[in-house]
């Protein structure tokens, strides 16, 4: 199935107007979606080869880097249990100009589109790795916190440039199991020239009292990032 104005149309609404995308949109539904789907269509039921994805990660995996590809992330209710990608694994988003677009409500805290580790799931030390550059994540919640040790970690690890986060709630330490050395929200490791626009970053529901790092980690010669109208937490 070739691109349609339908996804032109899409892309547009959600980089904006005054950018024209050369790429594909792929939905996701955690709730209601399947994988085996094309993602093309963010409606259920109409046709079942063309509906929305189940997972961020088979969606990523579709996109082609340096076209500007986009995932579409559905809020599909408002408990977390219904509208929520629950990851088993690390997520390394390492194409190029692709981005992460949340449809939902957009609050600035808690947005019920929504990335968090399974909880059955150990050794899942962060749930995004982006290692590419120019991509854009906006309107999505991240939650990093199990009862699991082995899963200490940045919830988001961020090691390319020039990324854009916008309106997300960047969330580590959510388990009183995780919070020590090496434990954060956010970790820029040698990521430069990175912009976080009207964030959230961190959480108030679990004591941080034996964080050697706080909510945001700054290593490796990463410089020149820019934090806009952010709440720390």
């Amino acid at each position: 199935m070739g691109k349609t104005n339908f996804d032109v149309v899409q892309a547009n609404l959600f980089l904006g107007g005054s950018l024209l995308t050369q790429g594909n949109v792929y939905f996701v539904n955690p709730r209601l979606g399947n994988d085996s789907h094309s993602g093309k269509s963010p409606i259920t039921g109409s046709n079942r080869f063309d509906g929305p994805m189940k997972t961020v990660l088979a969606a990523y995996n579709k996109c082609t880097a340096g076209q500007n590809d986009i995932v579409v992330l559905l809020a599909a209710g408002n408990s977390s249990s219904t509208t929520t990608d629950y990851q088993s694994a690390t997520i390394t988003w390492a194409k190029n100009n692709t981005h992460l677009i949340g449809v939902g409500a957009d609050p600035m805290v808690s947005q019920r589109q929504r990335i968090a580790q399974l909880s059955t799931a150990t050794g899942v030390t962060s749930l995004l790795n982006v290692t590419g550059n120019a991509c854009k994540f906006q309107n999505i919640a991240f939650y990093h916190g199990v009862n699991d040790a082995t899963s200490i970690g940045p919830a988001v690890l961020v090691s390319g440039e020039r990324n854009v986060f916008e309106n997300c709630h960047i969330a580590g330490m959510g388990h009183a199991t995780m919070v020590g050395a090496g434990g954060t929200s956010l970790k820029l490791d040698g990521g430069s020239e990175n912009v976080f626009r009207k964030c959230v970053i961190g959480l108030d529901t679990v004591a941080r009292d034996n964080s050697a790092e706080g909510e945001i980690w700054l290593d490796g010669a990463a410089t020149r990032n820019v934090f806009e109208d952010c709440l720390i937490a």
